[in-house]
């Protein structure tokens, strides 16, 4: 038994898979989800401690998008790739499309930690001070746990067949 066929529906319509239109940028649509992250950071209904997180959470995403996502666009551009992405775009294009998408997130960004989030911790006495804020005992403190505990886990260690990486 075949299934009964109807005219003009949308099953009938053929979609064309070859049309750019039809898919959505890989690396834009990655900067959508960055910017629903900065959306919670901006939105007054979030518990503030969360705003700071998902601040905290969208400069780190966007950290690792340019090291990685941004990087590889660059090398292709290097390289002189000009192959199109499924999108229509070239590598170039697409760098010129993510700086456009990024540089209003970042000044919101901007704008939401120092007129909005460093102020409301200001007045909950929760305080980001500069070296030069703190007292002498404090930068004494400060000191003594950065070369106890910090500073032996950022020298470099030999890796060798003996301390093979990643230690």
């Amino acid at each position: 038994m075949e299934p009964a066929a109807t005219e003009n529906s949308d099953l009938d319509e053929e979609l064309s898979l070859s049309q750019t239109q039809t898919y959505f940028n890989r690396e834009l649509s990655w900067l959508k989800f960055n910017a629903r992250v900065l959306h919670e950071a901006v939105d007054d209904r979030t518990p503030l401690l969360e705003r700071l997180r998902f601040l905290g959470i969208f400069t780190s995403n966007l950290d690792e998008f340019f090291m990685k996502r941004v990087g590889g666009l660059k090398r292709q551009v290097q390289a002189q790739v000009g192959a199109l992405s499924v999108d229509g775009l070239t590598p170039a294009q697409q760098l010129v499309e993510i700086r456009g998408a990024c540089v209003p997130m970042l000044e919101l960004q901007a704008k939401t930690f120092t007129e909005v989030i460093k102020p409301a911790l200001a007045s909950n006495n929760i305080h980001l001070l500069g070296w030069d804020d703190l007292t002498s005992d404090e930068q004494d403190f400060a000191q003594g746990y950065y070369r106890q505990n910090v500073f032996p886990v950022l020298t470099p260690m030999a890796v060798d067949p003996g301390h093979p990486f990643p230690f």
